[in-house]
């Protein structure tokens, strides 16, 4: 059975930092931070509704953390434990974006992606990876990923990531 952690102090800018800690037999160990900024401007699709975004990450820890991220720009998120799950919520609802890890069970997330591609669902896809070397940058890209974060990631490395890939969506 694993144990998390999570605490939210706020940094003298007026931002929270979330640092979550985890321990389970599952995942071994795992310990992320990632920084909230408040007080951000929302975001919004085209059409000035609220964005809708699939999250596709197994690890649950890191799940809580990219949605709390999400709340705070105000975006709409439904969530996958894998990149089979994935496939299946993209093929029933329209995303303005997926988020989508690179290291998934049952599918991963390259596969998920070109899966998408094949089908003709070109909803842009953000890869997500603690990979930092260029080769797994060429492999998001080879897969149909149009931006590409590394984990830890901040959120203000999450929001220029979607707003570059909803831009991209629009050339």
């Amino acid at each position: 059975m694993g144990t998390n952690s999570f605490a939210e102090p706020k940094d003298a800018d007026g931002g929270h930092s979330i640092q979550v800690r985890g321990n389970s037999s599952v995942d071994s160990a795992c310990s992320s931070s990632f920084e909230v900024v408040a007080g951000t401007e929302k975001l919004r699709s085209p059409s000035g509704s609220r964005l809708k975004v699939l999250i596709a990450e197994d690890n649950k820890v890191n799940q809580i953390i990219i949605h709390r991220m999400l709340q705070s720009l105000d975006i709409e998120a439904d969530l996958a434990d894998n990149g089979e799950e994935a496939v299946a919520l993209a093929q029933r609802k329209d995303y303005d974006l997926i988020l989508m890890d690179f290291q998934m069970p049952i599918m991963d997330g390259l596969d998920a992606t070109r899966t998408l591609r094949r089908m003709g669902i070109l909803t842009p896809t953000i890869g997500l990876s603690a990979n930092t070397d260029e080769q797994s940058r060429r492999d998001a890209k080879e897969a149909g990923m149009v931006r590409y974060v590394v984990k830890p990631m901040r959120s203000y490395s999450l929001r220029s990531a979607i707003e570059e890939a909803l831009a991209t969506e629009k050339e």
